[in-house]
Order: structure tokens, then sequence, then C-alpha cells
């Protein structure tokens, strides 16, 4: 018998576990569960290789030499992966959109921008020529670009100009799910700050439900409502968005040590204590905690058996440290 989704989640991954394709295969993701609510922004964040834009990938369906190997996916209720070429093609942008890492790749350089934002309009509604352009109108203002940005060619609009386009082009069909990979990468912090506050002034507004996917600590938790952290393919803690800053709250060692990479500006001088070491290489993990190798914490039990998310106080945690920490301080822990 499958999992039962409640109604409020727009995204439901379930036991999610992705390879890329050998030989031999590579298993990058592994058992991801993860629920994102109706309404609501996810920050999923972790070092470059922990397996976040695969995620996405396999989300949307468009993976490269790589394989789900098992779990499941359903957007709206719907099982992505049940459906067929045609069912998904009308699928996409009309329940699920996604923004890609570079909006330059992303977007045709030889056709405008509004003739890109109407052939993807008339390609899922029923819109005349007219129609769609109007709407393509509609969608840039909501980014806050001018009418004149319909005329021009990417290569003629400036970075943060070309992110809004692509931002305008997956929100276009109101989709419920909107997937933002990496969506302010290349930017200057002036600009990344003022896309970051669209992006969140549009989902308020429109209600979108957002998964969020950066390598920018604190970006992600400026915005999100929760942040899943990610790591040697695994989801390692979900936490509240407003708390996942707070070094003094109880976290992940891998948390922890993210925020502490964070430069600190009060002082005389900045500082950041970078995570030492190396991410586990995908084709040889160690046996128990992927994390083992780099974390302060570690104890045997850490090389034997790989923890299990589990709730710990408003957090849910993988982390056979935290956890024991937790049963001790409610008296549970073995004498």
């Amino acid at each position: 018998m499958s999992e039962s989704v409640p109604n409020d989640v727009v995204l439901s991954l379930r036991h999610v576990t992705i390879a890329y394709n050998g030989p031999p295969p590579v298993t990058v993701v592994r058992d991801v569960s993860l629920d994102v609510y109706s309404g609501e922004i996810l920050g999923l964040i972790g070092e470059s290789g922990s397996g976040k834009s695969t995620l996405a990938y396999a989300i949307m369906r468009i993976l490269k030499n790589g394989t789900m190997t098992s779990g499941a996916i359903t957007v709206n209720g719907r099982n992505v992966y049940g459906m067929s070429a045609e069912e998904l093609r009308r699928f996409r942008w009309r329940e699920m959109a996604m923004v890609f890492q570079t909006a330059m790749n992303a977007l045709n350089p030889v056709l405008t921008v509004g003739e890109q934002m109407v052939d993807t309009l008339q390609s899922h509604l029923s819109l005349g020529r007219r129609e769609a352009r109007a709407r393509a109108l509609e969608l840039l203002s909501l980014v806050r670009l001018d009418a004149s940005v319909l005329d021009s060619y990417p290569h003629e609009l400036s970075g943060g100009m070309r992110q809004r386009v692509v931002i305008a082009i997956a929100i276009a069909l109101n989709p419920r799910l909107v997937i933002m990979d990496e969506p302010t990468t290349g930017l200057d912090v002036v600009v990344q700050r003022t896309i970051l506050d669209e992006i969140v002034d549009i989902q308020r507004r429109h209600h979108y439900t957002i998964l969020f996917i950066s390598h920018d600590f604190p970006l992600v938790s400026s915005i999100a409502d929760r942040v899943a952290v990610m790591y040697a393919g695994q989801i390692v803690e979900i936490s509240e968005g407003r708390a996942i800053q707070d070094v003094g709250h109880v976290h992940h060692p891998y948390t922890q040590g993210l925020i502490r990479a964070v430069p600190q500006l009060i002082g005389d001088e900045p500082t950041a204590i970078g995570i030492p070491g190396n991410p586990p290489d995908p084709r040889n993990l160690p046996v128990g905690c992927a994390y083992q190798d780099r974390c302060p914490l570690v104890q045997p039990i850490c090389r034997r058996e790989g923890p299990q998310l589990t709730p710990v106080g408003d957090i849910v945690v993988a982390c056979h440290v935290v956890q024991q920490e937790e049963a001790n301080v409610h008296g549970l822990g073995s004498s």
C-alpha cells in the first residue's frame, strides 16, 4: 500500500533514489522523502554535488544520463512518472514549472523575448497571437520589466533582466509548483536582493508553492518558510526558516557548520569558519553516517549505522548525537 499524501501537499517525494547511468551506476540521491505544502517556500540547501539539482530534474522528469531507481514523485496528486509523454507535456508549465540556473542558457538566443513567451503561451493555451502578446506584457510587468523587453533578444538584456524573463515564463500559466534552481547565480548582490524581493512578492500575491534550491545559506534562510538541508544525496535536517540561522538552536552538525561558514561582519574583522574536509565520493560512501569524517561530534555508532530523520524539538534531523542528546534531556536515554 502506498503512503497517503495530505490534501494540502503540492509536491510529495517518497523514498526517492536516483542513480546516474554507469557503468557502474552511481547513486547520487538516496531515499529522499519530503513534502512541500501549498503556498509555502521550501528552501533546499547544501554544497555543490549534494544532489539538489538532480532532485529538481527528477521532479520535472528531465533527468539526463540518470534514472529514478525507486520511489515516487507526485505533484498536485499526480504521479509524475505515471504520465505519458503528451500528458507530461501538458502538465509541465500548467501544474509545475522550473527556473533554471543560467538564464542565458534557458533562453533561445535567436528569438526575441516576445516570441519565446508567446510560443510558450500558445503551446498550452487556446490564445491568438494578440492575446498571447498581451498576456506576455502582463507577465513582464509582474516582474518589473518594461514593455520594450518584449522585442529584445536575450543578449541585449542584463543578467538580472534575463533572469526576470525566465521567471515570467515559468509563472506564465500560473502553475501551483515553481522550482527555482539557483535563480540568482552569477548576479551581483544588489540585483540578487531585488529579484529575491520580487520572488517573495509574487509568491505572496499569487500563492505559488516554491521549491527554492541554492547553496547560498543566508539567501535561502532569508526567504524560506522551511529549509531542508541536503548532504551526500540525503536530507539531514528540516527546520523552520526563521530558526535555521541561529547557531544556538538545535541543528545537525552539518547545518551548524553551514551557519558558522557564513562571514560574520560584527567585530573588528569579518570571521568565517569553514567546514573541514570534502563531501564523500558517492561511489564510495562510508558505512554509517555520510558526514562522519567531517563531523566534530562523531561517535562509534555514527560509523556503524546510518541515522534516520527523526523529530527533535521543532526540527527533523538525521543525527545519532542530536537524537541521543534530546533523549537524555527528556530522560529517555540509556542509563
